[in-house]
């Protein structure tokens, strides 16, 4: 019971330690089109999402805008925005997800 106990502890130990949190990451970098949308900027889902992100304070860029020169030279301080259309006949949802520059999810 006491190795269950250690193993247990030590495991949840370590995974909150290598959790990584969406405030590590200086920028937010937002495509000109989603993958389900046909134009560019189409409904204004890409610019609302620019918008947004910028009311809670963070530093967004359009991925073919201008970028700062740290973000060009280190494209691992920001972070990818991906939305993935989930609809049904009725409903419409999407996720948005924010990946790193490794291509693993830090928030949806």
């Amino acid at each position: 019971m006491k190795n269950l106990f250690t193993s247990i502890l030590i495991f949840t130990l370590v995974s909150l330690a290598s959790a990584q949190n969406i405030n590590d990451y200086k920028y937010i970098i937002i495509p000109e089109t989603y993958e389900f949308t046909g134009d560019r900027d189409q409904y204004r889902l890409n610019s609302l999402t620019k918008f947004l992100f910028e009311q809670n304070g963070f530093n967004t860029f359009m991925k073919n805008g201008d970028k700062p020169e740290e973000l060009r030279k280190n494209t691992c301080l920001g972070l990818q925005t991906k939305v993935e259309e989930n609809s049904g006949l009725f409903v419409t949802k999407l996720t948005l997800k924010l990946v790193d520059c490794n291509g693993q999810i830090i928030f949806q």
